[in-house]
């Protein structure tokens, strides 16, 4: 007598076989949005971080020593920029914009400080002060990036007065 699998033993099993790999493949996609949420929100902390850094060094951009900033015109779009206006904010056409950048569309800036954009981060040199929106800053300032589709967040932290940057 021949031992074989019956058709319905087959049809179970890919079945079976299906629903895992489409489990999977749900779980690896979201994971893999989670993932953009960190590298994103980590990228906007180094631009922040390098903006300070070279207000404290003396970066000189077009012969200059200005401050350096980051200015955030819309949820999905973001600026490093050059003070060279010395007014502490960026603003057109007094400011030299360094490099842009743009958040993927699933991603956004949710709120900065509970409010929305536009706002500028600025350090100026030597000592690296703080000014959000020309105005010089000493509290605890936050921007929440927000992964629209699983309604995650992460919050950014800009410390004024000590000059911390961090992500909690």
């Amino acid at each position: 007598m021949i031992r074989a699998f019956t058709l319905i033993e087959l049809i179970i099993v890919v079945a079976i076989v299906g629903l895992i790999s489409g489990l999977f493949l749900a779980h690896y996609r979201s994971g893999e949005r989670v993932s953009d949420l960190q590298t994103y929100t980590q990228k906007i902390v180094s631009i922040l971080k390098q903006a300070q850094s070279w207000a404290l060094t003396g970066q000189e951009t077009n012969g200059l020593r200005p401050g350096y900033g980051v200015y955030f015109s819309d949820s999905q779009t973001y600026f490093l920029f050059a003070d060279l206006d010395d007014n502490y904010q960026y603003n057109v056409p007094g400011d030299a914009i360094i490099q842009s950048f743009t958040l993927p569309s699933h991603l956004t800036v949710d709120n900065i400080n509970g409010g929305s954009s536009p706002k500028s981060f600025l350090f100026q040199p030597p000592l690296g002060a703080f000014y959000l929106n020309g105005l010089l800053n000493t509290s605890d300032n936050t921007i929440t990036i927000k992964q629209t589709a699983l309604n995650r967040t992460l919050v950014i932290h800009v410390q004024g007065a000590a000059g911390q940057i961090d992500i909690r």
